[in-house]
C-alpha cells in the first residue's frame, strides 16, 4: 500500500521518481561524473546499511593493522587490487581504494534485498554531476528514462565531441530538451513548532507503540484512526 501511494504521486507529480537505493548508487553509467562513495547515500536514523558499513570499515580497518599476519594481510591487499580492478576501478591509492571496497562490499549485501531500500525522489538531481536541480532549467532527454543534467553539464555536453554526447552506449545522439523549473524553493521553512515525544525519536519506539495499541495501517480506514490516535499521542503525551 505504501508503494501503491507512491506510485500514485508520481503521477500527479507530487514524486518526482520511485527508485531503490541499488539502482540509483550502485549501478553507474558511463554518464555518471560523479564518484559515488558511502558518504552520498541517504539514510534514516536506524536505518539497516549504516551499521553495516561501520562493521565493514572496522573489518578493512583490522585487515590493515594486522601486523601479526603481515603475509596474510598482504596477500589480502593483492586479491583486494584484483577484485576492484575487475570492478572497473582505476584510483587504488589508500583511501580510494578503501571507498571503492567499501561500496562494492555494500553493493553485494544489499543486492539480494534491493526492493526493499526504496528511494522517494521530491527534486530531480542531474544525471551526470547528482546536484539537486533547484533552479535554472533541467534538460531531459525524451528517449531515455529519468535522464536529466542541469545547465552546467548541458553547457559540458555541448563542448563535447558528438559520438562523445548522450548517449555514451549509442552511435545516435539523442536531443535534450529544456524544461524550466519552477515551484522549488530554495529554503523550505515549517510554520509548526517542534513538538518533541520518545514515540517519535527512533522508528523503533514508534513501531512499538503501534504494536502495544494495534495501531494498523493495511486498510484506509485503519489508517485513518491510527492517525488520529497518534496525533492525539502526539499533542498529549501524558495522558493515560
Amino acid at each position: 500500500r505504501c508503494l501503491a501511494m507512491i506510485r500514485k504521486a508520481t503521477k500527479e507529480e507530487i514524486v518526482v521518481e520511485l527508485t531503490n537505493l541499488y539502482d540509483h548508487f550502485f549501478i553507474t553509467t558511463g554518464e555518471c561524473k560523479a564518484k559515488v562513495t558511502a558518504s552520498r547515500l541517504p539514510y534514516f536514523d536506524g536505518d539497516y546499511w549504516p551499521g553495516v558499513a561501520e562493521d565493514m570499515v572496522n573489518q578493512l580497518h583490522q585487515e590493515e593493522d594486522d601486523q601479526k599476519l603481515q603475509k596474510k594481510g598482504n596477500a589480502k591487499k593483492i586479491i583486494r587490487k584484483r577484485a576492484l580492478e575487475a570492478a572497473g576501478h582505476t584510483d587504488l591509492s589508500g583511501n580510494a581504494s578503501e571507498d571503492d571496497m567499501l561500496m562494492q562490499k555494500l553493493g553485494e549485501t544489499i543486492y539480494p534485498m534491493e526492493e526493499d531500500f526504496i528511494m522517494v525522489h521530491l527534486q530531480y538531481s542531474c544525471s551526470n554531476c547528482r546536484s539537486f536541480m533547484s533552479s535554472g532549467k533541467r534538460w531531459a532527454c525524451h528517449q531515455c528514462r529519468s535522464f536529466y543534467i542541469c545547465d552546467k553539464c548541458y553547457s559540458a555536453e555541448q563542448e563535447l565531441e558528438e559520438r562523445e554526447r548522450h548517449p555514451s552506449n549509442s552511435r545516435e545522439t539523442h536531443e535534450l530538451h529544456p524544461v524550466d523549473i519552477v515551484g522549488v524553493p530554495e529554503e523550505t521553512k515549517d510554520g509548526d513548532g517542534i513538538i518533541e515525544s520518545k514515540f517519535f525519536d527512533t522508528r523503533h519506539a514508534f513501531l512499538s507503540l503501534c504494536q502495544e495499541n494495534h495501531y494498523q495501517f493495511d486498510t484506509l480506514r485503519r489508517a485513518k484512526h491510527s492517525s488520529m490516535m497518534v496525533l492525539y499521542r502526539l499533542h498529549n503525551p501524558t495522558v493515560v
